[in-house]
């Protein structure tokens, strides 16, 4: 957690942009990943299976000519969810419906969840 902690910072420190949608997301995940009985309680609370995920963050799609970075993944060999973070920001052109049509075109044979915070 603190390795992507400091690339964000890396990353952005010459920048007028302050992460902090970034930083919330990878301290969340860096959570979820060191302690499993808070991942179990936040499947719950998804009505998500309480099952082993791959957690991983920014995730990279190729759609249509537009590029998709999922803020948040949870993905096992039967479940995908895609969560996407808000943090002062706003939605960007057609997110979600990308978003969604990134799950139902890579993940058919998946339980699929799409989650906005």
């Amino acid at each position: 957690m603190f390795q992507a902690l400091y690339q964000l910072y890396k990353t952005h420190n010459n920048s007028l942009r302050i992460p902090l949608e970034d930083f919330n997301t990878e301290s969340f995940a860096g959570i979820l990943k060191m302690h499993p009985k808070v991942l179990f309680a936040f499947c719950d609370l998804l009505g998500l299976p309480k099952e082993h995920f791959r957690i991983s963050t920014q995730r990279f799609y190729n759609h249509n000519l537009l590029n998709c970075f999922v803020d948040l993944v949870l993905e096992n060999e039967n479940t995908i969810c895609f969560i996407e973070n808000k943090v002062g920001s706003s939605e960007g052109f057609e997110q979600l419906k990308r978003y969604s049509e990134v799950l139902d075109k890579d993940y058919a044979r998946h339980n699929k969840h799409l989650c906005y915070c």
